[in-house]
């Protein structure tokens, strides 16, 4: 009975977004397994045509994903791309199965004011949605600009940071200073086997 509730659950969620069903059928037959950064279980995920089902820990996998509950969270949450840049989940198996079912979870998108129309109705759920991504637009408006500010005043204020103008024309000179330094071990190198 709690099997068919969590694949309720995650069908429920994949079938948020009506184009995830027919990019999972076509990984039918292939097993996801999930392991869970403090957790002795391991969830392995098998796709059908008809969505996901449970499949028991003893099957093998076709891919493994390793990580904390907050980025497999992320990841069901939409937040695909930067939840694998950022390596809060790490993918074990085969490459390409990992890298459709990565694509599939970057590309998953829920339609939030579709869902929203079925409960309270098309004005209602736009005004909802639309202030919802009026305050997400504010929140990172707001993050950016206090960032800005704690940046300009670690670097002028408290001179705890360097520019990043200085930092890039550091990196440059060691750079120009690393190619000079392999040029001339090449011509020391080019000398010795010169000398008799």
């Amino acid at each position: 009975m709690v099997t068919e509730l969590i694949e309720g659950v995650i069908n429920r969620i994949v079938n948020l977004d009506p184009e995830a069903v027919p990019k999972l059928r076509t990984l039918a037959g292939k097993v996801i397994c999930l392991e869970i950064s403090g957790s002795e279980r391991r969830w392995c995920l098998k796709v059908t045509d008809q969505g996901i089902s449970l499949a028991g820990d003893e099957v093998v996998a076709d891919v493994t994903l390793q990580g904390s509950v907050i980025a497999f969270a992320r990841l069901m949450l939409g937040d695909g791309l930067t939840v694998f840049q950022d390596q809060a989940l790490q993918i074990h198996g085969d490459v390409e199965t990992g890298q459709a079912f990565q694509k599939i979870f970057k590309e998953f998108e829920v339609d939030v004011e579709a869902q929203l129309a079925g409960y309270v109705g098309d004005v209602a759920a736009y005004r909802l949605n639309n202030g919802v991504r009026q305050l997400h637009e504010w929140s990172n408006q707001v993050r950016s600009n206090m960032t800005q500010n704690l940046v300009e005043t670690l670097q002028e204020e408290r001179g705890v940071l360097a520019p990043s103008t200085r930092v890039r024309r550091f990196i440059d000179d060691v750079d120009d200073l690393r190619s000079r330094a392999e040029r001339l071990e090449q011509r020391v190198n080019r000398l010795k086997a010169e000398t008799p």
